[in-house]
């Protein structure tokens, strides 16, 4: 008899969400205010690096929020910085975010905790710029379906 394991029912009940959600993986940076931020671009730095500045990769994002995962604890309803990095630009978006939710990962004993995180974002600079890369990245995907 074949071992059946049961996995958690994904959410169905209804989409509460403003705007709608895009799986790009942009760099991302998520500081906490009076922390120290580096001018570098993450494409630009060794793995390490990366770690050691705390540069994480987005699961997905939309002009309202964004959804990631990071070594770094930070509790529901702490303003934090997000720093965007776009292929498009030579520096990120700076972008002021609320933390709305947190959940701890079990990745196994070795793993030094992480923690999978929704930001809501408060205030963007470059916000008309920062929506229509999302909607040009939203295009060129839909090309690609319908192609």
């Amino acid at each position: 008899m074949k071992d059946e394991k049961t996995t958690p029912s994904e959410y169905k009940g209804p989409d509460r969400r403003k705007y709608l959600r895009f799986g790009y993986p942009f760099f991302i940076r998520v500081t906490k205010d009076g922390e120290a931020n580096i001018a570098e671009k993450p494409s630009l730095m060794s793995f390490k690096e990366l770690q050691d500045n705390h540069i994480s990769i987005s699961r997905d994002i939309s002009i309202g929020g964004i959804r990631f995962v990071t070594s770094r604890d930070y509790l529901p309803g702490s303003l934090v910085n997000v720093e965007v990095f776009s292929p498009t630009r030579k520096t990120p978006f700076n972008i002021l975010g609320k933390v709305v939710w947190r959940k701890k990962r079990i990745l196994g004993s070795s793993s030094g905790g992480t923690y999978e995180m929704g930001i809501e974002f408060l205030k963007i600079e470059g916000e008309n710029e920062f929506k229509n890369l999302l909607e040009q990245l939203v295009k060129t995907k839909l090309e690609k379906v319908l192609l």
